[in-house]
């Protein structure tokens, strides 16, 4: 059997520890103390628990390596017949507004002014069609810590969070801005606003935002459960 430490998630080779009820000792990783009666239940209700079974027909792509070291992929969707409507509408916004605005000026620049909101809707929903296509992104999770990595067309970012600071996630509406980017996508392809929302000291972070709502969910499910097999022997 193979045992792995209740806090950082990493292996410890079973012949250096032996086995004995009720032995404590130090894991030489993080240095948490801690039973090896803990570590073999650990081991056996990780098993039994943490299943990793996407939906069926999902583009999430996950992988366990360990209990409790996991990879979440979810690559990217490239373009589909569905992005059709979405990018006319967008394209066709964003020529009216031009054509708006050129008349405006013509008139006044200070009326023309009035058409930056529509400019920005429209930039908007642009970016967002753009980021379904060529977006990808990886969430890596080891014991208590996460790792939310994604790649864009333009930009990466690299975001981390301690799971002990994290107060819940749970599929929430999205900000102001992500409900405008993918208003046309959601509609399209029939997607909720609600993603899945990552609570933390005093932020929130969103993920899975292009996938549909039957992914958005099993996310949930699958940390909620994750979350409880990391911290309940802490």
């Amino acid at each position: 059997m193979d045992y792995y430490c209740k806090k950082c998630g990493q292996s410890i080779n079973p012949s250096v520890i032996g086995y004995k009820e009720g032995l404590m000792l130090e894991c030489p990783h993080c240095g948490t103390n801690q039973s090896v009666d803990e570590l073999v239940a650990i081991a056996d209700r990780n098993r039994s628990q943490l299943a990793i079974i996407p939906p069926q027909n999902s583009r999430i792509e996950a992988t366990r390596f360990t209990d409790s070291i996991v990879e979440i992929d979810i690559p990217r969707e490239g373009f589909s017949k569905e992005m059709t409507f979405p990018l006319l509408f967008a394209f066709f916004w964003l020529a009216f507004v031009a054509f708006w605005t050129v008349g405006a000026a013509s008139a006044s620049i200070v009326f023309a002014l009035f058409s930056i909101p529509f400019w920005m809707a429209g930039v908007s929903m642009m970016r967002g069609l753009l980021s379904t296509i060529f977006e990808r992104q990886r969430i890596e999770l080891n014991g208590n810590k996460m790792k939310i990595k994604t790649a864009g067309l333009l930009k990466e970012s690299i975001q981390e969070i301690n799971l002990d600071e994290v107060k819940s996630v749970k599929l929430e509406k999205r900000n102001m801005l992500g409900n405008v980017t993918n208003m046309a996508e959601n509609v399209a392809k029939g997607r909720g606003l609600k993603v899945p929302t990552i609570s933390h000291k005093d932020k929130k972070s969103q993920v899975l935002e292009h996938l549909p709502t039957k992914d958005k969910e099993w996310f949930v499910e699958f940390m909620d459960t994750y979350m409880k097999v990391i911290n309940e022997v802490e």
